[in-house]
């Protein structure tokens, strides 16, 4: 089901050998239960977790399985990616470009993801639309219960890799001309700028998945009011009516808003899924050898048959 195709133009040397489908399951069973781990730690608090330890290893183990065949699609979208563009397994170098390519699909399939826990555990109704008595950032079952300080590092891990890969592989396909001196500084300066965009692009997803926090409402045609913030409800002995602030409608751009936590929360994810990812390769990279090995003595024709096959 998972095995991918071999491209046409790489030779099969031990610098291009691509993974099976048994490795890609392998893969997505190691980076969903650590991933899924990872993002179930940054929403439960410790006092929840000691509240009922057992049902949250449940809740992981169970969320894991269920994103693991999307995981699955994911590695081997990656896969796929790398064999087309002839990347190996072998080289070191190899093993880290395939990481970084299962990094990005995984990240950009657990936006998706997101949005179907979402919709599953019903928070478009679980927060209402404007919270009552909060001034900043809003406490609700969609927020993590770590600073905002730790999230940006770890959304700057994959980011920071993924940019500095990028930005190499950008200025090793530059023809320039000139010095070397000029050049070597050119590319590296090209590196620098990448690496530099890196901590804006994550502090602006950031920001932008705060926004979404304050109302999960993906749209609605109705007009809401909220109270004034006011207590005062007699005056010279009657009862006086609150008065009404503005429509509230949806937040502009609220779908944005919901995308960008959910691109938040698979790049913070992805923290972990890197180095896994990583480590999954390099192991299957040493058992390949031994697996290629193993299938060719099972294709020899023992001497005495062939011997009998010539006669």
């Amino acid at each position: 089901m998972f095995s991918l195709p071999r491209p046409k133009m790489a030779p099969k040397t031990a610098s291009v050998l691509t993974t099976d489908g048994t490795d890609v399951l392998i893969i997505a069973l190691a980076t969903s239960f650590t991933v899924i781990g990872l993002d179930n730690f940054l929403y439960t608090a410790p006092a929840q977790f000691q509240a009922g330890p057992g049902s949250e290893v449940l809740r992981w183990a169970c969320d894991s399985l269920i994103v693991t065949p999307i995981f699955a699609l994911a590695v081997w979208a990656a896969q796929w990616i790398a064999g087309r563009r002839g990347i190996g397994i072998a080289a070191a170098r190899d093993v880290f470009a395939r990481a970084l390519l299962i990094t990005a699909c995984l990240a950009v399939v657990m936006v998706p993801i997101w949005f179907g826990h979402n919709w599953l555990n019903d928070l478009t109704q679980s927060e209402p639309l404007v919270p009552v008595h909060v001034h900043g950032k809003t406490i609700g079952a969609n927020i993590h219960w770590v600073s905002d300080p730790v999230v940006l590092t770890l959304i700057l891990v994959p980011l920071l890799a993924l940019a500095g890969w990028s930005g190499y592989l950008i200025a090793t396909r530059l023809r320039l001309r000139g010095p070397k001196p000029a050049i070597a500084t050119a590319k590296a300066a090209l590196i620098a700028v990448l690496l530099a965009v890196a901590p804006v692009l994550a502090w602006l997803t950031q920001k932008a998945a705060d926004k979404s926090n304050s109302a999960q409402v993906y749209a609605t045609s109705a007009l809401l009011h909220v109270h004034v913030h006011s207590h005062v409800l007699f005056q010279n002995g009657r009862l006086v009516p609150l008065p009404k602030g503005p429509p509230v409608t949806p937040a502009p751009y609220e779908f944005l808003y919901q995308v960008a936590h959910a691109f938040q929360d698979g790049l913070a994810g992805m923290a972990i899924g890197l180095p896994v990812a990583i480590a999954s390769l390099a192991w299957i990279a040493r058992r390949l050898p031994a697996r290629r090995n193993s299938t060719n003595n099972r294709h020899v024709i023992p001497a005495p048959l062939m011997e009998v096959t010539e006669q």
